[in-house]
């Protein structure tokens, strides 16, 4: 063989093994497990934090703000979705791709976006699990107030943390009026 290049041979057995690995690529379970999505959503932080507040925002309106503390479940190791969370993101704008025509998923109104994540709902088995738990961990870290004690949710009137806020705030001004008029032994009203 002349040249700089030298060949190798591949055989039968792993062509089979490498176009299965391509057309795997294509289903959801295997693009998690090879990481077969775009680079900046492995590296860039700033933008699975934009795409996941949108996407925040989408399933609770307010949720995606920085202050309610609702994304940094995303990310959170004691929860198994953190290991997800960048190739979630990267699906979100994927998604927006073919559903929207744009893969830029925080930019869209929220109906598109409802849109895109009503079609992934839809879609083979392990999207499903993928966005039913996104939702659920979204809606439990914003309505349960999981990262702030204290500050509890608002929206709904949980006021978080317990606080004293004095004997009148947990008793009747006139207790009085709930007890049974006193009686003398034969009956007769005191």
């Amino acid at each position: 063989m002349s040249g700089s290049h030298e060949y190798q041979a591949i055989s039968r057995r792993q062509m089979v093994g490498l176009l299965a690995a391509a057309g795997l690529a294509g289903c959801t379970p295997a693009r998690i497990l090879l990481q077969a999505y775009p680079e900046p959503f492995k590296q860039d932080d700033d933008l699975n934090e934009r795409i996941l507040g949108a996407f925040a925002d989408t399933i609770v309106p307010g949720a995606g703000d920085p202050d309610r503390n609702v994304l940094r479940v995303y990310r959170d190791e004691f929860y198994p979705f953190a290991k997800y969370h960048r190739y979630f993101a990267s699906d979100l704008c994927r998604r927006a791709g073919y559903v929207c025509d744009t893969e830029d998923f925080d930019r869209l109104p929220r109906k598109e976006r409802e849109r895109v994540i009503a079609e992934a709902l839809s879609s083979d088995a392990t999207s499903r699990k993928l966005y039913s738990g996104a939702i659920m961990l979204t809606q439990v870290a914003f309505y349960a107030g999981i990262y702030d004690d204290r500050r509890g949710c608002s929206d709904i009137g949980f006021e978080g943390e317990y606080q004293f806020r004095g004997l009148d705030a947990f008793t009747y001004p006139n207790p009085e009026r709930f007890l049974a008029t006193p009686m003398t032994a034969s009956g007769h009203p005191l």
